[in-house]
């Protein structure tokens, strides 16, 4: 059996997930595994800019897809819908892989007890390969320092 603890950290401009698992052996004390993921080098995260909203609205590319990430809007995404919730919601954050948007999100809860990510979209040209992933551990991070700190 595995039990995975997962900590995330973040260093300027790469972002690291590291797990450990505790793996009991055959008769033996328990062991740790570690494992890095490191993210590509070339992407970093920013609050979002009035320019980016072109490239965030052309992310979601169906109704369904859409409807994950912004419920209550209409295929596509209208600029409008977007500089709204950008408006009503808070930490509204791209990811850029070399110079281009390709993920974004933002919290629609927050406070001293619970911060809640919502808006997350992901290009669909990197889903799969961990380049979204940097997009909701930025969240966290930044969730766990408003709660904790």
């Amino acid at each position: 059996m595995v039990i995975p603890w997962t900590m995330f950290s973040m260093l300027p401009m790469i972002m690291c997930r590291i797990t450990t698992s505790l793996v009991p052996m055959q008769g033996r004390p328990v062991v740790f595994v570690c494992h890095q993921i490191e993210m590509d080098k070339v992407m970093q995260h920013r609050p979002v800019k009035e320019s980016d909203i072109p490239a965030i609205c052309l992310l979601p590319e169906s109704p369904e897809e859409l409807f994950y990430c912004f419920p209550n809007a209409s295929f596509p995404l209208s600029a409008d819908n977007l500089r709204k919730s950008i408006a009503e919601r808070a930490d509204s954050t791209v990811i850029e892989l070399r110079g281009q948007v390709v993920a974004f999100a933002n919290f629609y809860r927050w406070g001293q007890e619970r911060c809640s990510i919502g808006n997350v979209v992901v290009a669909s040209a990197v889903r799969g390969d961990h380049k979204g992933n940097p997009v909701v551990l930025i969240h966290m991070a930044v969730g766990r320092n408003a709660l904790y700190n």
